[in-house]
């Protein structure tokens, strides 16, 4: 089953680091630091908001109990397209 074109989209964006996190912006002068806004603890780049966020991966705990596929859920922070291979 094919995903739809908005998340495939969403997808590329994350794997190719395109997505306008608080790191991008720091980087290009934008903000003033590049902390993570929901956790406070490291860097905001895709690969911790999808993956390495513990408030990520307390949402993501939540919907996963849900589906019942709790064996998904990321035992350590790696990039995203590692993880998704």
């Amino acid at each position: 089953m094919a995903a739809p074109a908005r998340v495939r989209f969403f997808f590329w964006l994350c794997l190719h680091e395109r997505c306008w996190t608080t790191n991008r912006r720091f980087r290009h002068g934008l903000q003033q630091s590049d902390e993570c806004v929901m956790c406070d603890q490291a860097s905001e780049t895709m690969d911790h908001i999808m993956l390495g966020c513990s408030f990520s991966r307390q949402v993501c705990h939540v919907w996963l109990a849900r589906l019942h596929l709790l064996g998904m859920i990321v035992v350590e922070e790696e990039p995203v397209l590692q993880w998704w291979l």
